[in-house]
């Protein structure tokens, strides 16, 4: 009976630290204003949940599915993720954006990234010399869960953004992201800056309420 109570503690152990919780937020810069959101994003091994505010998106990848839950509203709507791939697709060839791949090339840069008094080791991004991209990394930190995560939704991503996320040297980047600023035409649009990271059980976030109203 002890034997078995140290095997179910030890399966425990390691299935509550299988779970990442990755919190950034995320400054917006126009002409005129700056925004902030706070965005979290939770993984394990085969779901991943974004959220922000009341609403959770969370990605089922054994099962090809997406819900979007709103936990003011207590609803839940679900629809296939290879579908939204599609119509993310769709609507990005709409508006005339493409995935760029070509041109790729990355420069660690010999001065690092300053935040809230550490330093960090950053990397330059450009495509066909446009820099579109600074990576600051805390080297001595992985996600492999979040990063499985980002992998499987990397379509989407490009789509989205307009280039390759998948190119070779930007995967060979060690480290979990602090940073993440992006441009566009040579003017900075975007920083994500990640200001929590942690691993546990955080099954809640990935879980679909069964008492709320199903739009399916």
């Amino acid at each position: 009976m002890k034997k078995i109570i140290i095997a179910i503690s030890i399966f425990l152990s390691l299935y509550v630290i299988s779970m990442e919780k990755v919190e950034m937020k995320l400054y917006q810069y126009t002409e005129n204003d700056t925004t902030v959101q706070l965005i979290t994003i939770v993984s394990d091994s085969s779901m991943s949940a974004v959220l922000q505010e009341n609403g959770r998106m969370i990605y089922d990848y054994k099962k090809d599915t997406l819900y979007l839950i709103d936990d003011s509203l207590k609803t839940s709507m679900k629809m296939s993720i290879s579908m939204l791939g599609l119509f993310v697709t769709g609507l990005s060839d709409n508006l005339g954006v493409k995935p760029d791949s070509s041109g790729i090339k990355i420069e660690k840069s010999e001065k690092k990234y300053e935040l809230s008094g550490k330093y960090y080791p950053q990397y330059f991004i450009y495509s066909n010399d446009n820099k579109i991209l600074t990576i600051a990394v805390d080297e001595n930190l992985e996600y492999p869960y979040t990063r499985k995560s980002i992998d499987k939704l990397k379509k989407i991503i490009e789509q989205i953004i307009g280039f390759d996320v998948q190119s070779g040297a930007i995967k060979d980047i060690a480290g979990l992201p602090k940073a993440i600023i992006y441009y566009k035409d040579g003017v900075e649009k975007t920083k994500t800056i990640l200001s929590g990271f942690s691993k546990g059980n955080f099954e809640k976030y990935l879980t679909v309420p069964k008492d709320y109203k199903t739009g399916y």
